[in-house]
């Protein structure tokens, strides 16, 4: 018998939560419907990592775009990805 702390439905987000849990030491068990991860509307996207100029100066959409690009290409760096 084994014993879970945290029960997460797969997908991108849920895997990304599975992983933070379990590196803070919890028994994760991960459920996901398909043979395959990325195989939902979530892996569907255009692949383009916006940079947020298409958006109105000092917006909301153009503030959080931008963080987000600057952070995601930290995190490849990072890891060489």
């Amino acid at each position: 018998m084994v014993d879970f702390v945290v029960t997460v439905i797969g997908g991108v987000v849920g895997l990304s939560i599975a992983r933070e849990l379990s590196i803070s030491g919890k028994k994760v068990l991960v459920i996901e419907k398909n043979s395959s991860i990325g195989q939902e509307n979530n892996s569907r996207n255009s692949g383009v990592i916006h940079a947020g100029i298409h958006y109105p100066y000092n917006s909301f959409k153009n503030k959080f775009c931008a963080a987000g690009n600057e952070s995601l290409y930290s995190y490849a760096k990072e890891r060489g990805i």
